[in-house]
């Protein structure tokens, strides 16, 4: 089980349905690290995407210093100032699909997607609604590329 959120800010736990990523991997990929006033931060790939507080998801790189994120400290979610973002080659990738659709990774929310891989964008309007639709469709979310690259800080 890990930490979520859904749309409207309400904090839970869910249990993870899948790691597209193997375990252990050694994937070499640029991270962004984002960090907030409290000096929450996470590493993230530039298409990760996570919202803000203005409501709308956006992609790490659309991000810039000021902007405001959500964190987490226990079961009480805020708003904070993100105020550094720098970039870094690290090597294995990480991300956790849930049926939520946020995750919270390091204490800030995010999109368990990256713009390449995200059911939002698409016809499908929730992450629960993609992963009934692969279930129907009997296809294997385990093989998809390029789901939001995520290093987990905790």
């Amino acid at each position: 089980m890990i930490q979520t959120s859904d749309s409207k800010g309400n904090l839970g736990f869910a249990p993870v349905t899948s790691l597209p990523h193997k375990a252990g991997n050694s994937e070499k990929a640029t991270f962004l690290k984002l960090t907030t006033e409290s000096g929450k931060n996470v590493h993230m790939t530039s298409d990760h995407l996570l919202p803000n507080c203005g409501g709308k998801t956006v992609s790490a790189s659309e991000l810039v210093i000021g902007d405001c994120l959500f964190v987490v400290d226990g079961d009480t979610m805020r708003k904070e100032t993100l105020v550094e973002i720098s970039s870094a080659t690290l090597f294995g990738v990480n991300t956790a699909i849930t049926e939520a659709q946020f995750i919270v990774a390091a204490g800030i929310i995010a999109s368990p997607f990256s713009l390449n891989n995200d059911p939002g964008r698409e016809k499908i309007g929730t992450v629960r609604d993609y992963l009934k639709s692969l279930r129907k469709s009997g296809k294997k979310l385990r093989g998809a590329k390029k789901v939001a690259m995520l290093e987990f800080n905790m």
